[in-house]
C-alpha cells in the first residue's frame, strides 16, 4: 500500500523533490503518489529535510493568508 497525500495538500512542491523513487506527482489540485513507484519510505527523508519542509509549508501559509 503506497503512501497517501491528503487534502490538505498545497502543492508546494516541497515533497516531489525529496521523493527517492520519483513516486509523488504534481496533480489537480493537490499532488498525488503513484502506488506503483512509492516505497513507503518515510525514514529515508531526515529530521533536517522535514524541519526545512514544515518552515517552508509555514511561510507559504503566511504568504496567502496576507494576499
Amino acid at each position: 500500500m503506497a503512501l497517501l497525500i491528503n487534502d490538505e495538500c498545497i502543492a508546494c512542491d516541497a515533497c516531489r523533490e525529496e521523493c527517492p523513487t520519483t513516486a509523488i506527482e504534481e496533480g489537480d489540485p493537490i499532488y498525488f503518489i503513484d502506488p506503483d513507484r512509492c516505497t513507503e519510505c518515510v525514514s529515508v527523508i531526515n529530521r533536517r529535510t522535514s524541519v526545512q519542509i514544515q518552515k517552508y509549508i509555514k511561510r507559504r501559509i503566511k504568504v496567502w493568508q496576507n494576499a
